[in-house]
C-alpha cells in the first residue's frame, strides 16, 4: 500500500518536507493526508508532535514513531 502523507520537520523556523521514516527522537513535526489536510492529535487537537524516538518499522512493516504526550 502507498503512502501519500506529506511528513514536515520544523529547521530553524522552516517547515521542510522529510520522509516519515527519517524522523527522529527530538523532532518536532507535522504530517499532511494528500489532500493537504493536517493530522490532529483528536484528544487535543494538535498538529504538531515532538518525536519521543527515532521512526521504526512496526511489527505489521508500517512506519510509526513514538510521540510526546
Amino acid at each position: 500500500m502507498k503512502n501519500d502523507r506529506v511528513a514536515q520537520v520544523l529547521i530553524d523556523g522552516n517547515w521542510v518536507n522529510i520522509e516519515f521514516s527519517q524522523l527522529k527522537a527530538g523532532d518536532r513535526f507535522k504530517i499532511f493526508e494528500s489532500d493537504g489536510e493536517e493530522i490532529k492529535d483528536f484528544a487535543t487537537g494538535n498538529t504538531e508532535f515532538v518525536a519521543e524516538s527515532d521512526a521504526f518499522l512496526n511489527k505489521d512493516d508500517v512506519w510509526t514513531i513514538d510521540i510526546e504526550d
